[in-house]
């Protein structure tokens, strides 16, 4: 830990109770091993940066892209401008467009090198080229090449006489679009929900997959903001489609709308669309959060209170089984619109998954309606400690407790064997740090000179097996920026949700985590001693890694009188350490006696593993042991 960080850690230490018992945001204070990269388009808004390692050097790029249709491609080694293109260029007739949409990434064909799926456009009302473009990894001095079949342009149904109409540029898109294998023949396709008021599902080489788009004809009367998920809810070998709709049966306006599950021929899953009581601009997230072993649905639903001439009624998070059936304690219902998506992961570390989200709506600036972070358990109930609301990191002259728009992040980034919640208020110029039990965390590093409107992502960047947070904003002259900070958590601490929709192919399916060495030792250790004997006992203990890889060990006891050989090593699987108890100090009680504890730990990298550390009790009984019976051992 350089001098930086333990000013940092000393000062963190001192704010905490500015932290909990104040509504003045405490000062930020960035390290020197932070980094900011200036870009040198405008700002990056709404769109959440991607990370992969495109030239398998060990490192990843980070990708993002800006509100003038800037894509751009971030060195991973050396942190330094790799590349840059005006998506609008890849259309012909077009100067100028809008990345609103977050970046995904995925080997398409499965050729071994990976594509970058960028949707372009924003709203209709902005008159901007929409379509979706993908570019593969060629290396050398071009770097990325305008894959064949692409680009893809939207349909144009709006943009003219306020929105309505077409206005003769292709409808842009505002959600992100999300890759899997829907038809089997290993290759991925695209799904992505337009603003041109359709669902769209291409091939990797540009062609439509058949059955899509879902439009008019099928009874989508409009799209929406809602990313699709993707995850094989029916277990039939195959993803299925789930997204949030503004589409309400035409014309029993104004209510219900739709969440729709489809097949990747786009038919209808059994059970679906299910109805909400209000638009769904939040994208879903899918896992078993009710633990029967089938995947689970979590989505919000409202947006500016949309309601086609109803009663606005957006302040719901509804849970649906792979049936579409709500589950019991589901929809729960919020003090705010759920325009954010949901992330899961087991706060709580109990085995099952929780849902959190926040409330509010990122135009909320002032007196927002709603402030809160929520967490649920899977039936519905409350998380201890939530709902809560965060204190906005360099929030400026915006209020200290503000709305909550965006998605959060669930990582142990800081390598504590805790899952701290990663999330941003509307207004604020950093990432607020919320721990599982709903305190606000002392560490209020993670801040930018201007207002943040993204999610940001917790990885391994540089290779070097701990972790960064990234993400995309702007630098005091609202020139786009990306901003990374270091941290002391590894590649082995939980990270269930550690980006926007979870992965960067933007699937929104949780998944359990990849396995990570684990320290196994018994939980006691027990020496008999008969009575009327000398010398010492011994016994032969192993230490197991439960995992992969390997660990460096080491057990220490809290006695003299208990030795340990070897105390330390390395340990890929299991290795024997010996211990020796001296028992003269101990006299014949015909009982157990507590002789002290064991400290045995694991670490990888600098930090520790999991079930690592333990404290292990170790007993005595020094007595007859002729009168003492154990289940296979009688003497």
């Amino acid at each position: 830990m350089n001098l930086n960080r333990i000013l940092i850690l000393s000062l963190s230490c001192l704010l905490f109770f500015v932290v909990i018992f104040s509504n003045t945001p405490p000062t930020p204070v960035r390290a020197a091993d932070d980094i900011e990269i200036v870009l040198p388009g405008q700002r990056i808004k709404e769109s959440a940066v991607a990370v992969a390692d495109f030239n398998k050097d060990g490192k990843k790029e980070i990708v993002a892209g800006g509100i003038d249709g800037m894509l751009y491609v971030i060195n991973g080694a050396t942190y330094t401008l790799l590349w840059s293109k005006q998506i609008a260029n890849y259309f012909k007739g077009a100067s100028s467009t809008y990345i609103f949409s977050s970046i995904t990434i995925a080997d398409l064909n499965r050729d071994g090198r990976l594509e970058i799926i960028v949707a372009v456009g924003g709203t209709p009302n902005l008159h901007l080229v929409g379509g979706v473009v993908v570019l593969t990894y060629v290396g050398g001095s071009a770097q990325f090449a305008l894959a064949s079949g692409w680009p893809r342009r939207a349909f144009d149904e709006l943009g003219a006489g306020g929105g309505s109409y077409p206005d003769g540029v292709p409808d842009g898109f505002e959600s992100t679009p999300a890759v899997g294998d829907l038809d089997g023949d290993k290759d991925l396709e695209i799904v992505i929900s337009g603003s041109d008021r359709r669902l769209h599902a291409w091939h990797h080489n540009g062609k439509r997959v058949a059955g899509w788009p879902i439009d008019r004809s099928r009874g989508l009367f409009r799209g929406g903001m809602s990313s699709p998920a993707l995850a094989d809810i029916d277990r039939d070998g195959l993803p299925e489609i789930m997204v949030g709709t503004y589409s309400y049966p035409v014309p029993g306006c104004p209510n219900p709308y739709f969440f729709l599950a489809l097949n990747g021929n786009g038919s209808v899953v059994p059970g679906f669309p299910t109805q909400t009581s209000e638009v769904i601009r939040s994208s879903p997230a899918i896992g078993d959060i009710n633990g029967d072993g089938w995947l689970d649905i979590v989505v919000g639903t409202g947006d500016w209170n949309e309601s086609c001439g109803g009663i606005p009624d957006g302040k719901k998070i509804y849970a649906w089984d792979h049936r579409g059936r709500l589950l019991p304690g589901w929809p729960t219902v919020t003090k705010g619109n759920m325009a954010s998506s949901p992330a899961l992961g087991d706060l709580d570390g109990d085995g099952d998954l929780e849902v959190v989200i926040g409330c509010g709506l990122s135009y909320q600036l002032n007196n927002p309606p709603c402030t809160e972070l929520y967490a649920w358990h899977g039936d519905g109930r409350n998380v201890a400690g939530f709902p809560m609301s965060p204190l906005s990191v360099n929030p400026g002259s915006r209020p200290a407790y503000n709305a909550q728009p965006f998605p959060p992040v669930l990582a142990d980034y800081d390598g504590d064997g805790a899952i701290e919640i990663m999330t941003i208020g509307a207004g604020a110029g950093g990432i607020s740090i919320v721990k599982p039990n709903g305190q606000m965390s002392s560490d209020v590093r993670h801040a930018t000179p201007r207002i943040l409107h993204s999610s940001p992502l917790v990885d391994d960047i540089d290779g070097d097996n701990l972790l960064e947070t990234v993400i995309g904003g702007a630098n005091v002259a609202n020139k786009a920026a990306v901003y990374i900070w270091q941290e002391t958590g590894t590649i082995y601490s939980r990270r269930p949700w550690p980006m926007f929709h979870h992965d960067v192919a933007r699937t929104g399916l949780y998944s359990a985590p990849p396995p990570v060495p684990q320290l196994g030792f018994p939980a006691e250790v027990r020496f008999l001693h008969q009575q009327g004997t000398s010398g010492p006992e011994s016994l032969t203990i192993t230490v197991r890694n439960l995992g992969i890889d390997q660990f460096n060990w080491q057990v220490t006891s809290s006695t003299p009188n208990l030795q340990i050989n070897p105390g330390s090593g390395t340990v890929s699987s299991a290795a024997a350490l010996q211990l020796v108890l001296n028992t003269t100090p101990y006299p014949a009680t015909n009982s157990w006696q507590f002789i002290g504890n064991l400290t045995v730990s694991g670490r990888a990298f600098g930090q520790h593993i999991v079930s690592s550390p333990r404290t292990v009790p170790v007993w005595l009984y020094h007595g007859q042991l002729q009168h003492y019976y154990l289940p296979l051992v009688r003497k």
